[in-house]
């Protein structure tokens, strides 16, 4: 065992998990947060079983949420939780950042170029946004490069402790992750085609068997929510880039033109998928029937099919999908830079710097957008006056607040949980609520009290005629209003 280059490996993966730590810690927020904690404290009051419906939301349909992290959360008392949530997912990251070191010691035998490969992983910036908040993602992440791996090697080396690594992980990424799931299965599917070999469809079909089976057929309410989310959106996407806060994450600065380059190149969210491309124009390093090479270009197809093709957008956001291909353009691009020319190595050092820079850039402006949907003193107390009240429904204005008053309140917000309830909910979810008459959606639903928060959405920019309210809170940006008739 080479001792100095363990504990180096051991640094970089404490830098990864500081670097998501931090802003996570500092600013506790995250949409997703108070979705993950709900369902992890109804699947442990419900004795470990998983509960047919979380019956927190007006809009109504079965809890088709993949299970598997939620049972995990569900171990640790709700105190102990809700303190150590910031630290989830930067802790899976550190595990995500060691996965690179293993896989590239494996495939390469090089220290050198392992040790490289983690450390390019830490400033991806894509997965650097991801994970300073709870969410599924990260997971999903490590289980998807873990079974995807291990089948690829089975395939070429006949290990059989690597095909059983291939099925476990990919049973376990079923029952974690629905698009993580789908690019698995896209990719395993193609994998099989291209190279004429039926053991990756192996690995897929009994996966989904095994995931049948330990589920007890659970999975299928799993599939029919994850059918419903790309059928829902096949309908609406053009409405999602209506919402207020749907916003540019490149900066506006930059001139449309240079803009669109950027994007197309994946500069901002995975430049190592562009170094990769040039590496292999450029140098004899890498080869086309390299399967991590093949994996780069199904991984960077699918990133530009759901961008800029309309009848593949509903399958998820673009870029997003670069997350499922850091694991190869990391220790592709590592070994060309170890192994590489000297303009290649300066391509390296500049992506590396400018990696770094975009990272920071990035956590920085997320945390200042989504501090709004994070705890605070003020959202507290209103929480507090509504979970002591003996009246149930509530309205958020913005909805992203809704599964934070959902979790605080246990009282039954505007918005849908279950994908296969996403229809009836469109009419709310969907859209500015500025555009919205807001008084028939209070007497439709009836409503009790409306969350407003008005740095986003100022009460006179909304249609509250018909209905008559009383002003509970009004501080630091949101007010509380109760419904009087």
């Amino acid at each position: 065992m080479n001792v100095p280059i363990i504990l180096l490996e051991f640094l970089i993966v404490i830098i990864a998990i500081i670097i998501r730590a931090f802003p996570a810690y500092k600013n506790k927020v995250g949409i997703d947060t108070w979705v993950h904690l709900l369902i992890a404290e109804e699947i442990k009051n419900n004795k470990y079983c998983m509960p047919k419906y979380i019956d927190y939301f007006i809009f109504k349909g079965p809890n088709d949420y993949p299970p598997f992290m939620h049972y995990l959360m569900a171990i640790f008392s709700k105190k102990t939780l809700q303190k150590i949530i910031w630290f989830i997912s930067p802790l899976v990251e550190g595990i995500n950042t060691l996965l690179m070191f293993v896989v590239a010691l494996i495939l390469t035998k090089d220290y050198s170029i392992a040790l490289l490969s983690s450390l390019l992983y830490v400033f991806v910036p894509v997965i650097v946004f991801e994970s300073d908040n709870l969410n599924t993602r990260p997971l999903g992440s490590l289980f998807f490069n873990i079974s995807l791996f291990s089948n690829i090697y089975y395939v070429q080396n006949n290990n059989l402790s690597f095909l059983i690594l291939a099925i476990f992980f990919g049973i376990i990424l079923h029952l974690t992750h629905k698009m993580a799931t789908q690019t698995f299965w896209a990719t395993t599917l193609l994998f099989s085609i291209i190279y004429l070999n039926p053991f990756y469809l192996m690995v897929l079909i009994s996966s989904f068997l095994g995931t049948l089976i330990i589920s007890k057929g659970h999975y299928l309410e799993i599939l029919r929510g994850h059918i419903s989310i790309i059928s829902f959106w096949n309908r609406h996407m053009s409405e999602y880039f209506t919402r207020d806060d749907y916003k540019e994450k490149i900066s506006p600065s930059i001139k449309p033109v240079s803009k669109a380059i950027i994007r197309i190149l994946g500069l901002t969210n995975n430049p190592w998928v562009f170094f990769t491309f040039v590496a292999f124009l450029f140098s004899e390093v890498i080869i086309v029937s390299d399967p991590l090479f093949v994996w780069t270009i199904l991984i960077y197809s699918y990133f530009i099919l759901t961008s800029y093709i309309s009848i593949f957008k509903c399958f998820g956001d673009g870029y997003r999908y670069f997350e499922y291909g850091i694991m190869p353009t990391v220790i592709l691009s590592a070994n060309t830079i170890i192994l590489g020319t000297a303009p290649l190595i300066l391509l390296g050092i500049a992506l590396f710097a400018f990696s770094i820079l975009n990272s920071f850039r990035g956590l920085r402006n997320k945390g200042k957008r989504d501090i709004r949907f994070g705890q605070n003193r003020t959202l507290e107390k209103i929480f507090e006056i509504i979970k002591t009240s003996e009246k149930e429904n509530i309205m958020c204005i913005p909805p992203n607040i809704s599964f934070m008053a959902s979790y605080f309140t246990k009282k039954k917000t505007l918005m849908a949980l279950s994908p296969q309830a996403y229809e009836e909910a469109a009419v709310f979810m969907l859209g500015s609520p500025s555009k919205k008459n807001i008084g028939k959606l209070v007497n439709k639903y009836n409503i009790n009290y409306i969350i407003l928060d008005k740095t986003l959405y100022p009460k006179d920019t909304l249609d509250f005629n018909s209905i008559e309210y009383k002003m509970l809170v009004d501080e630091n940006g949101y007010q509380l209003l109760e419904v009087t008739k």
